[in-house]
């Protein structure tokens, strides 16, 4: 058991105010438990959109199809997957940036990145190496490969260029995006600048403009279209670039504290 004496802990007390007393800590107060249902929500809805790809949607990177629904049918998952897919993940990366200034701060750069490469880095290669290689090595033999899984090993790594993430293609970008911010902190020192909560107005604004970004960014690289190296969907990167600075701004002034039930429902 740690003990310390009263004057101590009036000392870490004062220490830990003067960290929270900056606008990107001020959730640290409390534990945010609307943010759990949240994301509990949205990882509902991931499931949901993977067993639309797999069971009903004609299109989608997934490992498995099954089934051949019937137009009205296709549609209704198509219109599904459209809805979620111009928010769910963006959702996603704007909570991750959100609560990514603080664990910056309480940390440092270095122990900020060795604790996001443990986090992140070690289930993305558990994925990489051992994960994908068996579901694929499964499908094959579902049609029909019969060789071992050291035989389909080798054809597997001579024939793929890219990393297998699979679903974890988000923990990727993460790992990836942490990398930026840090750079971004180590390069700008001036960083703390708290910005209020924005109008209806403005959120509308950016909502259109982010839309218009999208659109011209489909242009050249249409839903489907893929870096195979890194295995990331680029057609959808605007969103989830955008989101995830949103969250880191939102951070500095609170925002998530902030929203008015008005704003809320609009």
């Amino acid at each position: 058991m740690l003990i310390y004496s009263c004057n101590d802990k009036i000392k870490v007390s004062d220490k830990l105010d003067s960290i929270f007393r900056r606008g990107s800590l001020n959730m640290s107060k409390k534990y945010l438990i609307f943010v759990d249902n949240l994301r509990i929500l949205l990882i509902v809805l991931v499931i949901l959109v993977h067993l639309a790809i797999t069971y009903g949607a004609p299109l989608g990177s997934w490992y498995y199809h099954e089934g051949h629904p019937g137009m009205i049918q296709s549609l209704i998952y198509i219109s599904f997957l459209a809805v979620n897919q111009s928010f769910f993940m963006g959702f996603f990366f704007m909570i991750s940036g959100y609560f990514t200034p603080g664990s910056y701060e309480r940390k440092g750069a270095w122990f900020f990145f060795r604790d996001r490469l443990r986090r992140l880095g070690i289930p993305l290669l558990f994925y990489v190496i051992l994960i994908d290689p068996i579901i694929n090595y499964a499908l094959e033999m579902s049609k029909g490969f019969e060789g071992s899984f050291l035989d389909f090993l080798g054809l597997y790594t001579a024939s793929y260029d890219g990393l297998g993430s699979g679903p974890l293609w988000f923990v990727e970008t993460l790992l990836i995006f942490a990398g930026f911010y840090i750079l971004w902190r180590l390069l700008v020192k001036n960083t703390e600048r708290v910005r209020i909560f924005p109008r209806n107005m403005t959120i509308a604004i950016f909502a259109l403009l982010l839309g218009m970004v999208t659109f011209i960014v489909r242009i050249w690289f249409p839903i489907g279209w893929n870096f195979e190296l890194l295995n990331l969907q680029f057609p959808f990167f605007p969103q989830y670039i955008a989101m995830f600075i949103i969250g880191l701004i939102a951070a500095r002034g609170n925002w998530f504290m902030q929203i008015s039930k008005n704003t809320g429902k609009l």
